[in-house]
Parts: structure tokens; sequence; C-alpha cells
């Protein structure tokens, strides 16, 4: 059962709609940010990156990334290969799933970092890195090094200036 907490969806005419999900489970451990700074560093990955290169901005499709994000537990041994693995932390980042105008895809972030009082500006990257990879997938006008190069112009300033930890209802999570 899903506990829909002050979620109001991203208008259906919008190119991308993103959503954050944790498990009711890990309320206590996943950072909760407000959801200006997911849009941040969806907004910044748009202007660096779709619009410059023509990535999926004048196409039919709208897109919907749903971000699961959880803990990372011992028994955790398989993983695919990503760009932004670490030994503490694991993206997953599969392949859309189209129907008629919309490509759906849910990307995981496992991590044995996570804690509700974690540095923002690593929560931040963690998104970033996420979102980056699924660009990374479907496109070979860019790198990893393209990448990273822009995650160190992240404006944490900017980011920082959003309540944190932020309330449930200002992060639009979805706990289920």
């Amino acid at each position: 059962m899903s506990l829909n907490i002050g979620y109001d969806k991203l208008a259906m005419n919008q190119k991308f709609v993103i959503d954050i999900n944790i498990e009711k489970k890990e309320c206590d451990i996943v950072p909760i940010v407000s959801y200006e700074v997911v849009k941040y560093i969806w907004g910044y990955i748009e202007e660096k990156f779709l619009i410059p290169k023509k990535i999926w901005i004048n196409d039919k499709f709208t897109y919907h990334f749903s971000i699961v994000i959880e803990k990372m537990e011992e028994e955790d041994v398989f993983f695919q290969e990503n760009w932004f693995n670490t030994e503490k932390t694991k993206y997953l980042t599969p392949k859309f799933s189209t129907s008629k105008e919309i490509r759906y895809t849910t990307l995981f972030i496992t991590s044995g970092e996570l804690s509700k009082d974690m540095d923002i500006r690593i929560f931040s990257c963690m998104l970033y890195n996420v979102l980056s990879s699924i660009v990374l997938t479907y496109t070979k006008k860019l790198s990893i090094d393209d990448f990273v190069r822009e995650r160190e112009h992240l404006d944490f300033n900017f980011i920082s200036t959003f309540p944190y930890p932020a309330s449930i209802e200002s992060s639009k999570y979805i706990i289920e």
C-alpha cells in the first residue's frame, strides 16, 4: 500500500517528470531534501547537456524517471556496471519502457552511506549521478568525463538555501 503524503504530481504536459520513492521503513535513513533540489539538479543537466546536444528535447516523448533510494545491505552483492558506482554506493539505470508517448524508467540509488543527516552536497551528487547515468545510457554524444567535470560546478550554495532536512511535503517523496 502506498502512502502518498502531500505529493502533487508535476503537470503531465511537462517534458520530464521525476519522482523520488522511499520505503516507509527507510524514512529514518534517507535524507529528506526539498523537491527544489531535484528540480535544480535536473535543470542543470538539461541546461549543460540535453539542450546543447539536442538530447530528448525535441522528440515526441514525455520522460518519467522514478528514483528509488535505499540503504545498501551486506547481502547486496549483484549490481549493474555503472560509471558512477563506488564501493559504498551503486546506481542502477534500467532502460526505458515505452508506452505511446511516454518513456518510463525506475532508477536506483543503493548506498551504505545514506543517513538522515548526511551532507546535502554528497546526497545531491548521488541524485546528479543517477540522473546523469540514464543520459549516458542513451547517448554517445557525451562521456562520463563530461558529467564528472560539470558536477564540480553544481551550485551547492544555492542548494543549501533550501531547508534541510526538508519536510516530507516539500520533498514530495513518495513513501511506500
